[in-house]
């Protein structure tokens, strides 16, 4: 997750990329804003076109 923080801005396509790896499953065009932390995110499953802006 610090991976995807660090990069979310700066090369979102590789940020992006990690997301599988984060998630039990996310659906295609799901995008999560900078400030992602979780404890478990391989129990987490997030459907398409998601969108999560962290404030």
């Amino acid at each position: 997750m610090d991976d995807y923080n660090d990069q979310i801005h700066t090369k979102p396509d590789r940020a992006l990329a990690l997301l599988p790896n984060i998630f039990g499953h996310i659906g295609d065009n799901a995008y999560i804003e900078k400030g992602l932390f979780l404890d478990y995110g391989v129990n987490t499953h997030i459907g398409q076109i998601f969108l999560q802006i962290l404030a």
